[in-house]
């Protein structure tokens, strides 16, 4: 319910920017009802400065059989801020009631809530929390689809008597015991009394108690219910593999920063990860695992050198030494290697051409060799965003790319990352 007629924490419906127009809202009902209350809390938000006001004059109409027609003996027309305007009237029996509204010269308007009845004790009981408890998922805040019960025991992510959590967002004070969480909730005291005659077990009541506690979590991980767009997926999914690059990157400078420490190898534990990486690639450490080789090198430059396709930049849109890449000369049998230093299991290449476009030109196709004689072949587009290939699984030691095909053979090319996608193996698993 509103705390007052600025109150921003609820949902709300205006006519914004609509201004001193005539407006209205309609309640329908599936089966005749008899009708002689109402009562409306108005939205105004001149307190913040915003444009809604609370109207000119309104009035309350109701549907006889195909006509619409104002209810009798209305008690008055409230226009009261901070408060319920309540209306008693002539009962009829409808299927719909109207609001109609006249909003005020150069101002919009809007309703907070609007309840009608047989009395008003019909209306303070449809102010009490309608406990929807179902799973239906509908889109919401924050681009999700949240669930029926989830939204109504939270009131839509407001901390409130029935389920009552520090918010993350909570005042960062010092808290005496038991001042918030599930001993705080009527929940928790609803469900042990046996609501509605059901009687959960001393574990599913610990379990609603944690889920307070651990202030109310919803999805497993980011992305479960996302409720996104094509354009919002690909966002996220941007923001996702920066990050995972930079955690690797600085893993293998941590690695790097032991090794010089201890004088003896030592490395992460190794889960999916991009098996390719070095950002010590191009520090001219011929030793240094993996490493990239290739047949040509345009006049010999380091911002051209093989080595930066797995350095962890993917800064592709434009050329000079801000933008490393491998950039061969215009040949007919150019070809790239990537030697992983031992065996790796892999099943995806995501690479970035160079996309400094007029300047450059790109390849359109290609083909990874890898060393257990297998081969794939690539189409690659015109576009300075990720181009990922997935492929059956496979254990190798190296893979080379060969068959570069210019769309312009007098066009400039080049490659400015190549991740691959796997797990580290023991010398042993080579074998398999």
């Amino acid at each position: 319910m509103p705390k007052n007629s600025d109150d921003h924490s609820i949902r709300r419906l205006t006519w914004w920017p609509h201004q001193g127009t005539t407006e209205w809202i309609q309640l329908t009902y599936a089966q005749p009802r008899t009708v002689g209350v109402t009562q409306v809390y108005w939205f105004d938000d001149r307190p913040r400065g915003g444009g809604c006001r609370v109207p000119e004059s309104w009035r309350l109409l109701y549907l006889d059989g195909e006509q619409w027609r104002e209810v009798g003996d209305a008690s008055g027309y409230g226009l009261e801020r901070d408060a319920w305007n309540t209306v008693h009237f002539r009962p009829v029996e409808t299927t719909a009631l109207r609001l109609e509204v006249k909003l005020g010269a150069d101002v919009s308007g809007g309703v907070l809530e609007w309840v009608c009845g047989r009395d008003e004790a019909e209306l303070d009981q449809q102010k009490q929390p309608q406990l929807d408890l179902t799973g239906t998922q509908t889109p919401g805040p924050g681009g999700r689809r949240w669930s029926a019960s989830y939204m109504t025991l939270t009131r839509a992510g407001q901390i409130n008597d029935v389920v009552n959590w520090i918010g993350a967002q909570s005042v960062p004070s010092l808290l005496p015991p038991y001042s918030a969480g599930a001993a705080r909730s009527s929940l928790l005291t609803l469900l042990r009394a046996g609501h509605q005659k059901v009687a959960l077990t001393t574990e599913e009541l610990e379990k609603i108690a944690a889920w307070i506690d651990l202030l109310i979590p919803y999805c497993g991980d980011y992305t479960e219910a996302n409720a996104w767009s094509p354009e919002e997926q690909r966002k996220y999914d941007h923001f996702l593999r920066k990050r995972q690059r930079l955690a690797q990157l600085e893993a293998r400078h941590i690695e790097a920063l032991l090794q010089a420490q201890t004088g003896s190898p030592w490395r992460f534990g190794e889960d999916y990860t991009n098996v390719a990486l070095n950002p010590f690639a191009g520090s001219g450490d011929s030793d240094g695992r993996p490493r990239a080789e290739s047949n040509s090198v345009c006049r010999g430059e380091a911002c051209f050198a093989a080595a930066n396709v797995i350095d962890g930049r993917v800064e592709n849109g434009g050329h000079g030494p801000e933008f490393p890449s491998w950039g061969p000369d215009r040949r007919t049998d150019l070809w790239l290697k990537l030697d992983f230093g031992g065996p790796v299991r892999i099943d995806r290449l995501d690479l970035w051409i160079r996309a400094d476009f007029p300047h450059d030109s790109h390849w359109t196709g290609a083909v990874v060799e890898f060393s257990d004689g297998s081969s794939l072949p690539l189409e690659l587009t015109k576009t300075a965003e990720r181009q990922s290939f997935a492929f059956p699984e496979r254990v190798v030691d190296s893979l080379r790319f060969s068959g570069l095909t210019p769309a312009d053979p007098n066009g400039w090319c080049g490659l400015s990352e190549v991740e691959v996608w796997g797990r580290r193996l023991p010398v042993q698993a080579a074998a398999r």
